[in-house]
């Protein structure tokens, strides 16, 4: 096999290490931006991800009251679910949680520094949360949803995602780390908008129908009902959700997805370059 073959495109797309110097490269970029772009980039995505927290709440709400079914209503709002996600990786916004992947190849490559890395997370953590909380007060505090069953929802959402012992909360931000970090690698390796928009869905359906935890989307779930006045805090949101969560994103990410990958490539990287 020529490095062309296995650098390049096979009969089927992209060969892994093919999708892995794309990756690199995505990392580059991200890691070499200006603080400004990124701090306004990750505002933007996390106005945009606030959507998903919506469109999932606003489905399940609007189908239990129609249905009565807890199921079905989980279902709908899950379809529901990946809306705030295209908004941001088409739009190619900045989420934190989408930079367990490329950024740490780069890192590890030698192609940024540990410190650009640190830099990147801070900022995307930071003004992604920025956005989210900017949404959440404007839902919450200027009756945007209006329906009653709408506000219990989001009662009921937020119950949910703070309501679990924090080992739970962090095994299931493993999982929802998992698999937005592999849709940011699924995003990479597919050609055209149409597949990747798909690429987006699947793992973010995903996401929200096992119950997995993404700490920045489920934010927006928690504080718009702190916003709407719930029986809940921000400490609770704080200590109990977007910690453990946060942390269980960086794991999922991080150790299942980019280092996986990294194992899945390195021999044949060692052998063409």
């Amino acid at each position: 096999m020529s490095a062309e073959d296995t650098l390049g495109e096979g009969p089927m797309g992209k060969e892994s290490a093919a999708i892995f110097e794309d990756a690199l490269e995505v990392g580059r970029h991200r890691l070499s931006r200006h603080p400004y772009e990124t701090s306004v980039s990750a505002f933007i995505a996390g106005m945009y991800v606030t959507f998903s927290a919506l469109a999932t709440v606003i489905v399940y709400a609007s189908v239990l009251d129609l249905t009565g079914s807890v199921p079905f209503a989980w279902l709908a709002g899950s379809v529901a679910y990946p809306i705030g996600f295209i908004f941001v990786v088409v739009g190619k916004s900045e989420l934190f949680t989408e930079n367990f992947v490329s950024p740490v190849l780069s890192a590890w490559e030698g192609e940024g520094s540990y410190v650009d890395l640190l830099r990147l997370w801070t900022i995307a953590l930071a003004f992604n949360i920025v956005g989210v909380m900017a949404m959440s007060f404007f839902v919450g505090e200027f009756g945007l949803l209006g329906r009653s069953y709408t506000i219990e929802g989001f009662v009921t959402f937020s119950h949910h995602l703070t309501g679990d012992p924090f080992g739970d909360a962090f095994i299931k931000g493993i999982f929802g780390g998992l698999l937005i970090n592999f849709m940011s690698w699924l995003v990479i390796a597919s050609r055209g908008t149409g597949a990747k928009v798909i690429m987006i869905f699947i793992p973010t359906f995903l996401i929200s129908l096992i119950g997995a935890f993404h700490s920045i989307a489920g934010s927006a779930e928690v504080l718009i009902a702190v916003f709407l006045g719930a029986d809940v805090t921000m400490l609770d949101w704080f200590l109990r959700f977007f910690v453990p969560a946060g942390l269980g994103n960086l794991i999922g990410g991080v150790v299942f997805v980019a280092a996986l990958h990294y194992l899945q490539v390195s021999n044949q990287l060692r052998y063409f370059r």
